[in-house]
């Protein structure tokens, strides 16, 4: 797994919200998405290893139960 790259934080905002939408229920992607929010307003970009390390601190809050692998596995 590569976790060199460096997405802009709008763009991961974006992908999160749209996760967020069509995963309404689900607490990881809504989770992510808060805290990726307020990352981005103080940073232009946001690496993906940042990313990784969020999505393992906050897995278990999902339960399991979780669509993000679905639509936002590429960020990892």
């Amino acid at each position: 797994m590569e976790n060199g790259k460096t997405y802009p934080a709008g763009y991961v905002v974006q992908r999160f919200e749209a996760a967020a939408q069509r995963y309404p229920t689900d607490h990881l992607i809504g989770g992510m998405r808060d805290v990726i929010t307020k990352v981005a307003h103080k940073r232009e970009y946001i690496h993906q290893k940042e990313i990784a390390d969020l999505y393992n601190k906050m897995y278990g809050f999902s339960g399991g139960q979780t669509g993000f692998r679905n639509v936002l596995e590429d960020l990892l």
